[in-house]
């Protein structure tokens, strides 16, 4: 049974932010890119990041501001 990580209703803007460090020894999250997205789904919404974030090495985390 797969359960969705985050329910937002129809036709919500929200601001997705990817966060990215070199290691998790440290607490050093560098804003790797904002991008600003209308939910236009209820079922899923695929978000693609635009090139420019090296995703190959380190960690990632993602924030959703609704």
């Amino acid at each position: 049974l797969l359960e969705p990580l985050y329910e937002i209703p129809k036709s919500t803007t929200v601001t997705i932010k990817i966060y990215k460090k070199a290691n998790l020894a440290t607490d050093d999250w560098k804003l790797e890119k904002t991008v600003t997205k209308t939910i236009t789904s209820t079922l899923s919404e695929k978000v693609e990041v635009e090139t420019g974030v090296d995703f190959n090495s380190g960690f990632f985390k993602v924030e959703i501001v609704q």
